[in-house]
């Protein structure tokens, strides 16, 4: 074989190996959540849970320490103020949420907001207490924090366009573990667990609050007092539905 053909060959060699990387290199490789929707695999979409699990813990007592007044507070009165599986409190005159009381029965995953906004007094500014990440306690359920990690990972799933049609099947199959819904209009997703904290708003000394609160399509506020005793919710009432 002449030198000339040789070269030849090894080029195309080369070509052909090149292609092949880069091809391999632009071909991502599905998500366990992904694979689990595809073949319909419980067990599938419980390792992705699981692992989500046991890799975001909640903060803990030393790093709360660390914290100010204003964010301690919000870790106190969320806690008190929390209870997916008791929506009806959340409206204590008027009408019940839409949801009924029960909307997480069976359910063994709770979803919590990552990100608390919050004002204090009269002022416009709008604070963000980012990675929150409060320690809840309930026997029958465990919680998930919604990092930006895990929150990108589900929407680069559930907003493929290749799955655009299938919101449906997509929310039943995932709901058998976790319970979120596509907003109106089709127009993203709620992967909070509700009731949603949209807004609190502290007065001066951080004694009184008033939380702007969403489940599912309606919304509304409450108000909790602080006393030496925690946060107390004194009136709590549905304002809005979508």
């Amino acid at each position: 074989m002449s030198k000339l053909k040789i070269s030849l060959f090894g080029a195309l060699i080369v070509m052909i190996t090149f292609s092949s990387c880069k091809d391999e290199i632009i071909q991502p490789e599905k998500s366990l959540l992904e694979s689990a929707y595809n073949n319909q695999s419980v067990n599938e979409l419980d390792s992705y849970i699981l692992g989500w699990y046991s890799n975001i813990h909640p903060t803990s007592n030393s790093e709360l320490s660390l914290l100010s007044d204003t964010l301690k507070y919000i870790y106190e009165l969320y806690k008190s103020y929390y209870d997916p599986h008791n929506l009806y409190k959340y409206s204590m005159t008027g009408s019940y949420p839409e949801t009924g009381n029960n909307f997480y029965k069976g359910i063994p995953y709770i979803i919590i907001q990552n990100h608390i906004n919050y004002k204090i007094g009269d002022s416009d500014s709008v604070y963000v207490l980012k990675d929150f990440k409060p320690k809840l306690e309930k026997d029958s359920v465990k919680f998930l924090y919604l990092t930006d990690k895990y929150k990108n990972e589900m929407l680069e799933f559930l907003d493929n366009p290749k799955y655009k049609n299938d919101w449906y099947s997509i929310m039943t199959f995932l709901n058998q573990r976790i319970k979120i819904f596509i907003r109106h209009y089709n127009m993203g997703w709620h992967l909070n667990s509700f009731p949603e904290i949209e807004e609190i708003t502290f007065s001066n000394n951080l004694d009184t609050a008033i939380v702007s609160f969403r489940i599912r399509f309606e919304g509304g506020i409450s108000k909790l007092i602080r006393s030496s005793n925690g946060w107390e919710m004194i009136e709590s009432r549905l304002l809005w539905i979508e």
